[in-house]
C-alpha cells in the first residue's frame, strides 16, 4: 500500500539506483489529465499490477490550431532562455529535463498567473512553451499576457488533442501537440526565431 500510493510521485521509484528515473508514470497520469482523461492502478501482492489509461473519445473538428511544419534544430536551443508555463508537475518536471538536455536554460511557472510574474521579474526570458488546459489563465490567455508585456516574445502553445477546438477559438499561433518528444521539442528552437508575419500570418 505504501508503494501504491506514491507510484505517481515524480522520481519516486523501487529499482536500485541507476536503474530507473521514477518518471514514467508520473509522466502518463500528466499527459492523460492533460489529455482529459486519467490513469488507474490495482495491484495485489503475488499477482502483479495493471494499470488502465482512460482518454476521452476523440472528436472531429472543423477547426484545427495551425501546427509549424519545420525541421528540427537543437543547436537553435542552445543558451536560449525559455519559461516552461504548465500545472502538473509531472509533465512540468519531464519537460524541463528535455529542455535542459537539449541546452536550454529553463525558468519554471506552474499557472499563468506565475508565468507573467516570471516575465516582468526576468527580461532575459527569449521564449514561453505555456500549456493550454490550466486552471486560472488558460494557455491562450497567458500567451496573450506575454505577448501583451513584449509584443514581440515567441509563444508555443503544448495542448492534447483534446482541447484543439478549444484551442482554435483563442490562440492562432504555433502548436505542439502532446505527447511530445526531444524531437519535437528540437523544433522549438526554429519556431522562436520566425517572424510574427510567418506565425500568426500578418
Amino acid at each position: 500500500p505504501d508503494v501504491v500510493s506514491r507510484v505517481f510521485e515524480p522520481f519516486f521509484t523501487t529499482k536500485p539506483l541507476g536503474k530507473g528515473s521514477g518518471l514514467g508514470l508520473p509522466q502518463v497520469l500528466g499527459l492523460a489529465k492533460q489529455l482529459g482523461g486519467g490513469v488507474e492502478i490495482d495491484t495485489a501482492p503475488n499477482q502483479g499490477s495493471t494499470v488502465r489509461v482512460y482518454l476521452p473519445r476523440a472528436e472531429a473538428l472543423d477547426a484545427v490550431a495551425p501546427s509549424i511544419d519545420i525541421a528540427p534544430d537543437s543547436a537553435a536551443l542552445k543558451g536560449l532562455r525559455v519559461l516552461l508555463v504548465d500545472d502538473d508537475v509531472g509533465v512540468r518536471t519531464v519537460t524541463a529535463q528535455m529542455l535542459k538536455d537539449l541546452g536550454c536554460r529553463v525558468t519554471l511557472a506552474e499557472s499563468g498567473e506565475q508565468a507573467l510574474d516570471r516575465m516582468r521579474e526576468d527580461p532575459d526570458l527569449q521564449a514561453a512553451l505555456v500549456d493550454f488546459a490550466m486552471p486560472g489563465l488558460s494557455g491562450g490567455e497567458t500567451a496573450a499576457g506575454l505577448r501583451w508585456e513584449r509584443a514581440d516574445f515567441p509563444v508555443v502553445i503544448m495542448t492534447g488533442y483534446a482541447d484543439l477546438e478549444e484551442l482554435a477559438e483563442t490562440w492562432a499561433g504555433p502548436v505542439m501537440h502532446k505527447p511530445f518528444n526531444m524531437a519535437d521539442l528540437a523544433k522549438f528552437g526554429p519556431v522562436t526565431k520566425l517572424s510574427l508575419e510567418q506565425i500568426f500570418g500578418y
